[in-house]
């Protein structure tokens, strides 16, 4: 993240949880405003564990995004499948 590296990042996800553009797409957004206190943390809620990228946008307000992590040929990968919970409002 903190490299802005879309090729590192995508890497990181299982095969068929996002499309070839994913990342390149969500740096786009990402950075398209100024964000300060990036950080990325590993979570747990329900037994599932979580990549959350939370941060804050220099137009106001607060960033926050989360990806589970599932086993993917005996490694650990992201998903960008959509969440069925929202878990930056979970109080975390």
């Amino acid at each position: 993240m903190h490299q802005q590296d879309p090729a590192s990042f995508q890497r990181l996800f299982a095969p068929g949880t996002a499309g070839s553009g994913y990342a390149k797409r969500y740096f786009t957004e990402l950075f398209a405003v100024p964000a300060t206190g990036l950080r990325l943390d590993l979570e747990t809620h329900t037994d599932q564990r979580f990549l959350v990228l939370r941060g804050h946008p220099a137009d106001g307000g607060a960033l926050c995004d989360a990806w589970p992590i599932q086993n993917s040929g005996g490694r650990s990968a992201l998903s960008a499948v959509p969440l069925t919970t929202d878990l930056c409002d979970a109080g975390s």
